[in-house]
């Protein structure tokens, strides 16, 4: 699948989605950084044929970002010029991390990857911020992959990456560069509700 059939797709299935978030004159929908990160690069991830797209066409999301703004008349939350993502490959498995502006707020991620894990099946996992309601520090780490545009799974705290290579071996520690399991026994499910 090409990066304009991905724009085709996405203009096509997030007209609600873009439309919920206003800024503040009421005038124009505000593009956040949450949805990038939560919704537009899962849609990709799940519209993307493993084999059939190459690291390199998704290496830069500016277009489908840029497509978006101009679709939708955008505001933008953030800048599209400090999302940082390259290919990887380890072993057999390949796929594409991004390293996202720092997270000021949970659960904004740090980093997200797109991992290409079978020849049927992409996933889609965050680094992402959260807040330790034990002793300590207030700000600590979770690992999550979100699933679909509803669903969302919580592997639970995991220490801080300081680059997209440390992300991506913190995947392969947790065994997280395979097929999924189907019964997602080794993650804590949460569901989200449509806004």
């Amino acid at each position: 699948m090409k990066t304009e059939h991905i724009i085709t797709f996405l203009l096509m299935t997030l007209t609600c989605m873009m439309s919920a978030a206003k800024d503040a004159d009421e005038s124009k929908p505000t593009f956040r950084l949450y949805d990038l990160e939560y919704k537009i690069m899962p849609d990709i991830a799940n519209t993307t044929v493993p084999g059939e797209l190459y690291e390199e066409s998704m290496v830069d999301v500016k277009p489908v970002i840029n497509a978006l703004v101009e679709y939708y008349g955008l505001v933008l939350e953030f800048n599209p010029d400090e999302i940082i993502a390259q290919p990887f490959v380890r072993g057999d498995v390949r796929g594409v991390v991004y390293t996202f502006p720092e997270p000021l707020k949970m659960p904004l991620a740090k980093y997200g990857a797109i991992v290409f894990t079978s020849v049927t099946e992409n996933r889609y996992f965050t680094l992402e911020s959260s807040i330790n309601f034990g002793e300590g520090e207030s700000k600590c780490w979770v690992l999550g992959e979100t699933v679909s545009a509803v669903s969302h799974r919580n592997f639970g705290m995991v220490p801080d990456c300081n680059s997209p290579e440390e992300f991506i071996d913190l995947l392969e520690k947790m065994d997280k560069l395979q097929p999924s399991d189907a019964d997602g026994k080794d993650a804590i499910k949460t569901e989200e509700k449509k806004q």
